[in-house]
């Protein structure tokens, strides 16, 4: 036996034993850096879609999903951190982003709703809100990503789309490089 080969006592064998039933209960239980991330597509009677300013920069708003909350329960506290309430939530699209050469993929669930009612409030860590006109939206929104998630929502309005992408950040750049590991394709029509 091992023990007997390294001549350790009985109290070290106890305390090694533990450590490995604990280390080997942990990689086998850990997520190894994978989560979802959420991102809302509200729109207006005028065809308009609701951005928040973050960094910066415009785009859909967004949180990651590591909460106890139900999907419907944590897209309606998204909305009430807009100030807003909608209707018609529907999921879009079903994405897997891996980031630079990670091997563990971010899950993003992209949702669209119907604006109802309520008072734009600018949410925590953003810095402004406002509805811009879809073509508009495509346009000041930076990320390759969201653009083209965008334009496969609004062609095809009944899909979910799936794809996988993986996005080479820069340092200190806005801009992100994208590459395409499975393009878009329809999950449901």
């Amino acid at each position: 036996m091992i023990f007997k080969k390294l001549n350790i006592s009985i109290l070290n064998k106890i305390l090694f034993s533990f450590f490995l039933v604990i280390l080997n209960s942990y990689y086998l239980s850990a997520q190894k850096n994978n989560f979802s991330y959420f991102k809302l597509c509200v729109t207006n009677k005028k065809n308009e879609v609701l951005l928040v300013k973050y960094n910066g920069i415009w785009e859909l708003a967004g949180k990651k999903y590591i909460d106890p909350r139900t999907i419907s329960q944590f897209t309606g506290f998204m909305a009430d951190e807009l100030g807003i309430k909608f209707k018609d939530l529907r999921l879009r699209g079903l994405f897997t982003f891996y980031y630079n050469k990670g091997t563990y993929p971010i899950l993003f669930n992209y949702y669209s709703a119907k604006y109802k009612s309520g008072e734009l409030k600018i949410p925590p860590g953003c810095t402004d809100i406002a509805w811009f006109p879809i073509k508009r939206a495509i346009k000041i929104i930076p990320f390759e990503t969201m653009k083209a998630i965008l334009t496969k929502m609004y062609q095809k309005k009944r899909y979910v789309w799936g794809a996988s992408i993986r996005i080479f950040k820069k340092p200190n750049s806005l801009v992100n490089t994208i590459k395409m590991e499975e393009d878009f394709y329809p999950l449901s029509k």
